[in-house]
């Protein structure tokens, strides 16, 4: 995203076809059919989590970059002569930092609710690792007896999800009040 926001052209609309062919597919299934074609180890459920939702990230992240890439600072560093690299690195990233991380935070949330339903349909971790996913699943068969077999796995992952959402918010307030005095120094 920050690649083909910066530089534009051919660059950029070959990644936004990339970008729209993997929006383009139901992102459940798509992980599903992942994750049932990879072998059975630990990786498995992050690659299938990872190839479903980076799309997301990257148009969010694209965005932001064409809107800086045409502040004035910007232009004034071009026509000094430095590299692409080097606004990237040093002025780019660090005026996006606050919307990854942001991003980052919300979708740590999303990908624990992902890993947990694949683990849930026997898709995930192998057996040995625990897994909320998992430990609701096995516990349907005694929900009627047993019932806090499958709420404490839910409240965990609800309040976990939650956890995250208020670090992410917290992060936020503070990255942004911080990157701030950043672009008025520039």
């Amino acid at each position: 995203g920050m690649i083909g926001g910066y530089y534009g052209g051919r660059i950029d609309q070959g990644i936004q076809a990339l970008v729209s062919l993997f929006q383009g597919l139901p992102g459940m299934s798509f992980m599903i059919a992942i994750a049932a074609v990879l072998p059975e180890n630990d990786a498995r459920l992050i690659i299938a989590v990872t190839i479903t939702s980076w799309t997301g990230f990257s148009r969010i992240v694209r965005s932001e970059v064409i809107h800086l890439r045409n502040e004035n600072y910007i232009i004034g560093i071009k026509s000094l002569g430095a590299g692409n690299s080097y606004i990237l690195r040093r002025y780019i990233l660090p005026n996006i930092f606050p919307l990854i991380v942001v991003l980052l935070t919300l979708r740590i949330g999303t990908s624990l609710l992902s890993a947990s339903a694949l683990s849930y349909l026997g898709l995930g971790v192998p057996p040995p690792i625990a897994d909320w996913g998992v430990m609701i699943s096995d516990a349907r068969t005694y929900f009627r007896s047993y019932p806090l077999m499958i709420l404490a796995p839910g409240m965990a992952i609800t309040l976990f999800c939650m956890s995250i959402n208020l670090i992410g918010d917290f992060l936020r307030e503070h990255l942004q009040l911080s990157n701030a005095g950043e672009r008025k120094m520039l």
